[in-house]
């Protein structure tokens, strides 16, 4: 996605510090183990404390040690900067148990943490695409020449979400469910992934650079763009990329698969199949699919891309609510839109469908439009022409 440049991104993210603590147990956890880092944090956050008691507050710049466990609640944010020089922005509804980079934290790969950025309850959105990459599989890449190294922290993600930056020399790490995800950055180039963990499942987007993933099965490498999701730490394939976003007036957000946070959609930001797009108030947002078609979502709607074939050149959107246009250039393209009510099939045509809970309205601009109601009592189907 082009915007701003992505520290300046990752400055913006300096978070709303909330304030607080008890300067007798920061002394004491002092006494007791190496400084791995600091912690700023927003809202109800909890350090080593359970939270389903009001949160006490943590001060700025609170020191953190190995095993410190760090939970945000609703509307809750943490910004992690550990003194091996990575740093982690933890999202709300999430917890992180940061590890010294012994025992199961070396086991799979190289340590080390990620920076994220934040804006309220958002994480920071940034993917760069370099020609259309599949995930590759990188059997030659062995657990054990994974950069391991005691001396990295790991960060544990439990569950919820936080997005991961790395500048290098040293790679990060971060702990989900049975895997890790490496981000291996350079000086002037940073490796950016957004991880989030729900149950048994866990889902990694690669923003930026080069992000492994060692889990049960074979190691892989995702491109910039890619996204990987696994059960039981082993991966089920890369998702789908359908198209990017050519034009967008705010504001529009994206909740990705596996993710429980909708994040800001930017322009030349990737779309996947299964990216759930909402506009707000005079928010639009145009998608070019890889197959050569456009779709533009209008103000107050919401999306989901369900399918995308580009070499059947097929797709399927779900339109919950709001207005939808699609373009089709080539007569061979079709595109399905499924709405409360209708379902809208349409080939090498230009369209307009608006939907609510109870109607539908279509309009074919040009080309054949043809729509059928959902309600399988209904036959029968209304063919629009231009």
């Amino acid at each position: 996605m082009l915007y701003r440049s992505l520290l300046g991104a990752l400055m913006a993210l300096l978070i709303e510090v909330g304030l607080g603590g008890s300067s007798g147990f920061a002394a004491e956890r002092t006494a007791r183990r190496a400084v791995l880092g600091s912690v700023i944090a927003t809202g109800p956050v909890w350090l080593n404390q359970p939270p389903g008691r009001e949160s006490s507050g943590i001060p700025p710049g609170t020191a953190l040690f190995a095993g410190d466990v760090i939970q945000t609640g609703k509307a809750g944010a943490a910004l992690v900067r550990l003194l091996s020089g990575t740093s982690a922005s933890i999202a709300e509804q999430s917890s992180v148990t940061l590890l010294s980079g012994s025992g199961p934290a070396e086991q799979g790969g190289s340590h080390g943490i990620a920076s994220i950025e934040q804006r309220g309850s958002h994480g920071m959105v940034s993917i760069e695409q370099r020609g259309s990459h599949g995930m590759v599989s990188m059997p030659w890449i062995r657990a054990e020449g994974a950069a391991r190294s005691a001396a990295i922290p790991t960060l544990d993600l439990r569950q919820g979400a936080l997005v991961a930056l790395n500048g290098g020399p040293q790679p990060a790490r971060v702990e989900i469910q049975g895997a890790a995800v490496i981000l291996r950055g350079q000086p002037g180039l940073p490796a950016v992934s957004r991880v989030s963990v729900v149950g048994r499942s866990a889902a990694v987007f690669a923003d930026r650079g080069r992000v492994e993933v060692h889990g049960a099965g074979r190691p892989v490498i995702l491109a910039p763009g890619e996204r990987v999701e696994l059960v039981d730490g082993r991966a089920a394939g890369p998702a789908s990329i359908a198209g990017k976003v050519t034009d967008s007036f705010p504001y529009e957000e994206v909740l990705h698969p596996g993710e429980s946070v909708e994040v800001p959609l930017k322009l030349g930001e990737l779309v996947s199949v299964g990216d759930a797009i909402r506009t707000l108030e005079t928010g639009r947002v145009r998608i070019q699919l890889l197959d050569g078609s456009f779709v533009s979502l209008g103000p107050r709607s919401k999306m989901q891309v369900v399918k995308h074939d580009p070499d059947g050149q097929q797709s399927e959107i779900d339109l919950k609510w709001g207005y939808l246009r699609g373009e089709i250039g080539k007569s061979s393209a079709s595109i399905r839109v499924r709405a409360p009510t209708a379902t809208l099939d349409a080939a090498g045509a230009i369209f307009v469908v608006g939907a609510d809970g109870k109607h539908t309205r279509a309009c074919a601009v040009k080309g054949l439009v043809t729509v059928r109601n959902v309600d399988p009592a209904v036959s029968g189907a209304v063919k629009l022409n231009d």
